[in-house]
């Protein structure tokens, strides 16, 4: 071979030595981008379930401050009526034009205290509560009382009067009625009232 030849074989191999060189170092990048790329889809597609997230979240806390502002803003009509129904018995009656919904009624007379419960009282409905302390004491001053009658005829017949009974006698019975519900839109609400009075 002449050295023509020999230096254009060589510049062969080295051309196709520097070209297989180049070849594996471009697939070598080739396999290296594939892998980023892989990567950055997998990035992509957590950014994306994120950001759906995200978006799930600030609809909800929308929809929160909306109800929120809804309740802030929230007229509740419920006026209670509470009274002795019969001796014994004492109703708890709302007389408002809206509902209330988990009604709690605990009434306390004297010493004795009855608790109710309704899921929902709309206008016009009522609670009963038992109490057999007060039905018993009402039934013992009921007698009292007359007897007292029967004594003052007695005592009027004879030219004098006389009583033995207080002018409060039986009125003086300490009722206290403690009301809780909510309002149709969940506000919870409250009504606490004391005074004296009758068991009847």
């Amino acid at each position: 071979m002449e050295e023509a030849e020999w230096a254009n074989a060589i510049a062969t191999w080295w051309g196709v030595g520097a070209a297989a060189l180049f070849g594996a170092g471009g697939l070598v990048v080739g396999i290296v981008g594939l892998v980023q790329a892989g990567k950055a889809r997998d990035e992509a597609k957590a950014a994306n379930d994120l950001a759906a997230e995200a978006n799930r979240i600030a609809e909800e806390a929308n929809r929160i401050a909306k109800d929120e502002v809804e309740r802030a803003a929230e007229l509740h009509r419920i006026d209670w009526d509470c009274r002795w129904e019969r001796p014994g018995v004492y109703r708890v009656k709302n007389l408002g034009s809206d509902a209330a919904a988990d009604v709690r009624v605990q009434v306390t007379v004297d010493e004795e205290t009855v608790v109710g419960t309704a899921p929902r009282l709309e206008d016009g409905e009522f609670i009963d509560l038992d109490f057999p302390g007060a039905l018993a004491t009402w039934k013992r001053e009921e007698r009292e009382r007359r007897e007292e009658r029967e004594r003052r005829r007695e005592t009027a017949n004879q030219g004098y009067l006389v009583s033995y009974l207080s002018a409060m006698h039986g009125q003086d019975h300490s009722i206290r009625d403690l009301i809780t519900w909510r309002t149709p839109k969940g506000n919870p609400q409250k009504h606490d009232a004391s005074g004296l009075g009758p068991l009847a």
